[in-house]
């Protein structure tokens, strides 16, 4: 007998429990209460991610991922980050530039590139940087 059909003799309506029905049939109880989700096609989520982006393209993976959890849909940020990056969707915000280097400041030669180095203690560095 499948579990679909052993499934479908349990009764609510009967003397017996929920639980002890189960164990009658060798069902675990989750099996009852278990509702399966609709399956959603790759190209189904593509669309509702791109109709979330088509609105508010400045948002990343992460509200969008917000967004279709507020509507409802059963989604992890992976998935979305997969699928923006296969549609070339990303946020038009600017990065963050955390090291810009100042092209005024002078690049110094590394003097020491013609040296092999053998043992420890050969050569000694030391920065004297003055910031005022």
């Amino acid at each position: 007998m499948s579990i679909d059909q052993k499934r479908a003799l349990i009764s609510q309506a009967s003397k017996l429990s929920i639980k002890c029905q189960c164990a009658l049939l060798e069902l675990p109880r989750s099996v009852h209460y278990y509702k399966a989700q609709e399956a959603v096609e790759e190209t189904e989520w593509m669309n509702l991610i791109a109709d979330i982006y088509a609105q508010r393209p400045s948002d990343g993976y992460r509200k969008i991922t917000a967004k279709l959890r507020n509507k409802g849909y059963v989604i992890n940020d992976k998935k979305v980050r997969r699928l923006m990056r296969a549609m070339g969707l990303k946020s038009i915000l600017p990065k963050p530039r955390t090291t810009i280097s100042n092209k005024e400041n002078p690049v110094y030669p590394f003097l020491l590139k013609s040296i092999i180095f053998t043992h420890a203690n050969q050569a000694w560095g030391v920065d004297i940087t003055i910031f005022v």
